[in-house]
């Protein structure tokens, strides 16, 4: 007990001298960083305890921020009493944890059509299979958009509205990592934020006709983790492009902490601007997937690969199903949070361990929150007419 909690205490550290090192840098990573990085995995190893993993997003979320309740787990048959017949449609739903939640309502008896750069025949397949719905009854596409490209936004949307599909659950996965060779999209933003903010943002909103009475949105990024960011005005600067103009350049980590806590804003507004029952922002801890495998460079793979099956042996990390159930028990929990407002728009935040906390402060802050819904809102106007 002694050696695993001075193991515990010790990646603890690494994993703050790493976060202090890459937010105070403007460069992409390097031998610091992954070795860093595979330091502390090698010491989550030795310590063999999903308590080490809770430990730490708890104190990233923040140690003495209050749990506002528990989205509990659900049974089979209790998750296919809440989705039997619903319509899902899950945006980045053709891999890694978006694939995972596509299998998990399809399980549950819901409808499902997924959203991604290509088409995915196989996911479809799938989803017939584990079905427990009667055949004539079944609905499974899958609709190929680059989402990238806010006009396609636009159009996926006109699309669902044409088909009169009436939507119960839409989930958000879709999202990237930075593109060190070619940060940015051909409209000037940075890709992460065209994934993980725009797309986000044009999909709640352009959904709206389409919506069934008492939808429910998830948007599953980084909520409730409260990671170093830079101020409002230059967060600004990054989400409109203004900062790649200047050549200002950041590294891996502000990119996700900006990405994160704008996206948070933007669900934080999404509550009192759309007509949606909840709006939800979860953290999903460590997934395992082909994408967690693949986002570090080529020649660690074998060690992600090895690192991350070892780490799901030991229940700190979970699998594409795991995650998909998890995200469909939150989704699907209409349960009140302890911290609920009359006043307040209905959304919640949630962790990988289901505790709805509170996210980062900034997404509360209303004047950003506001700056940052007129220019969604103008950016994907003006692309949505280029269409």
């Amino acid at each position: 007990m002694p050696l695993r909690a001075s193991l515990v205490g010790l990646s603890l550290t690494s994993l703050s001298a790493l976060t202090y090192h890459l937010i105070q840098s403007n460069h992409s990573w390097g031998c610091f960083e992954y070795g860093a990085i595979a330091g502390q995995t090698l010491l989550q190893l030795l310590a063999f305890s999903p308590l080490l993993m809770n430990v730490g997003f708890k104190l990233n979320a923040g140690l003495l921020d209050h749990s506002w309740g528990n989205a509990p787990e659900l049974s089979t048959k209790e998750r296919r009493d809440k989705c039997w017949g619903k319509n899902v449609l899950v945006v980045g739903g053709t891999h890694g944890i978006g694939r995972g939640c596509a299998l998990s309502f399809a399980k549950a008896g819901a409808n499902v059509w997924v959203v991604g750069r290509s088409r995915a025949d196989a996911v479809v397949e799938q989803m017939r299979q584990v079905s427990p719905l009667p055949q004539q009854e079944k609905s499974f596409q899958t609709i190929p958009r680059d989402l990238m490209k806010a006009e396609q936004c636009t159009v996926l949307c006109q699309e669902i509205i044409d088909k009169e599909w009436r939507v119960d659950f839409v989930v958000l996965t879709v999202g990237c990592w930075p593109d060190r060779a070619e940060p940015l999209t051909k409209d000037g933003l940075n890709k992460v934020i065209a994934l993980d903010l725009v797309a986000r943002y044009a999909v709640l909103e352009g959904l709206v006709p389409a919506l069934a009475p008492g939808a429910s949105a998830l948007s599953v990024l980084a909520s409730t983790q409260k990671m170093p960011h830079p101020e409002a005005e230059e967060i600004k600067s990054f989400i409109t492009g203004e900062a790649a103009t200047k050549g200002k350049q950041y590294g891996l980590m502000q990119v996700l902490a900006m990405a994160g806590v704008s996206a948070d804003t933007m669900l934080w507004q999404a509550g009192s601007r759309l007509p949606y029952d909840r709006v939800l922002g979860m953290h999903p801890g460590l997934v395992e997937s082909e994408i967690s495998k693949t986002a570090l460079p080529r020649y660690l793979w074998p060690f992600s690969r090895a690192t991350m099956g070892l780490l799901q042996l030991a229940g700190a990390v979970l699998g594409e199903e795991e995650a998909g159930n998890l995200c469909v028990d939150i989704v699907a929990y209409e349960g009140v949070p302890e911290c609920q407002k009359e006043d307040e728009p209905n959304t919640h935040y949630y962790n990988h361990i289901r505790e709805c906390r509170f996210t980062d402060s900034l997404a509360y802050n209303e004047e950003f929150g506001s700056w940052m819904w007129s220019w969604l809102s103008a950016f994907v106007s003006k692309k949505g007419a280029e269409k």
